[in-house]
């Protein structure tokens, strides 16, 4: 997080970071977390970046079958058997208890799901640390796994209804989406530090750059959700003693005050109206006051009530 951090500083913006090391989602730091957030993100506008998952789905599998993170040996971390990644179950948990936090935090979020580690190598020469990692088929597995995982935190995060968060496609901001699996390993490979676990400064610009378009992203389409209309842009329209109003509707923009005599239910999108210099029922031209529906033929001679059905 902190190289991410600096690389959305150098590029003009205001950004600030908590990072430590071995950082595990358990209760006590998810509280401290919240605390910190709630205490430094008080602007609504601020976008809050989280990684709280890397530390604790890439595994080792011990003598009896069970699995254990890395292990801090000789002044680093070491996997004593071989890498293995959470299964669903065991990342829906991991999901599950950080839920509240996402939920207490009213601002935009963006969540870094975990990046592939150890894909091309172990943790040190050891022959017994990580050994299934020196096979060939072990790359694409980890490339697999990387996809499941965050399709399934994609999945969980949707499912709880937690608003205003999005999960980073971090592998493409890094590999474009078109390359074949083999293809994107190739470039992966460059962009791995040479220790297995983090990525190169290239690739952080790239996950920075990811993050800053997500983030303007959100704004830009939080804006254009609900454009507001003043009354003069809002054009009421007569027909057979009854008032619509184009723009007006259900889940479209409020009345503003003198703007509209009759707001209905409905109305402002597919109301048809007939112009031009003919009668009531014989007038063969029309519109619709929909946007983008524009001028059309009328083939049948029938009217109908606007309120009907």
């Amino acid at each position: 997080m902190c190289a991410i951090t600096a690389n959305i500083e150098a590029k003009g913006y205001r950004a600030g970071g908590v990072a430590v090391s071995g950082w595990t989602a358990n209760a006590k730091n998810l509280a401290e977390l919240n605390r910190i957030i709630a205490a430094e993100c008080t602007d609504p506008n601020t976008v809050v970046v989280l990684d709280l998952f890397s530390n604790t789905v890439t595994r080792y599998r011990q003598a009896d079958d069970s699995t254990a993170l890395a292990v801090k040996q000789q002044g680093g971390w070491h996997m004593p058997g071989e890498v293995v990644y959470s299964p669903d179950a065991e990342l829906e948990a991991m999901v599950e208890k950080t839920v509240p936090l996402l939920l207490s935090i009213p601002n935009r979020k963006i969540l870094l799901p975990p990046l592939p580690r150890y894909t091309f190598g172990g943790c040190c020469d050891d022959p017994l640390h990580a050994p299934n990692t020196r096979m060939p088929e072990f790359a694409p597995h980890a490339l697999k796994e990387h996809l499941r995982m965050r399709a399934l935190i994609k999945k969980l995060i949707t499912s709880r209804r937690i608003p205003n968060t999005r999960i980073l496609d971090a592998l493409g901001s890094m590999t474009p989406d078109h390359l074949t699996p083999h293809q994107k390993l190739a470039l992966l490979s460059k962009l791995t530090h040479k220790d297995n676990v983090h990525y190169t400064q290239a690739a952080y610009g790239k996950l920075a750059e990811k993050v800053i378009s997500e983030a303007h992203s959100g704004t830009a389409t939080a804006a254009a959700a609900a454009p507001v209309r003043s009354a003069a842009q809002l054009r009421q329209v007569r027909w057979r003693g009854f008032v619509t109003t184009p723009g007006v509707g259900k889940t479209s923009n409020p009345v503003p005050a003198g703007g509209v005599h009759s707001q209905r239910r409905g109305f402002g999108c597919k109301t048809a109206f007939e112009t031009g210099s003919g009668s009531d029922a014989g007038s063969s031209t029309g519109t619709s006051n929909g946007a983008g529906f524009g001028t059309r033929s009328l083939s049948y001679q029938r009217q109908f009530h606007p309120y009907r059905r």
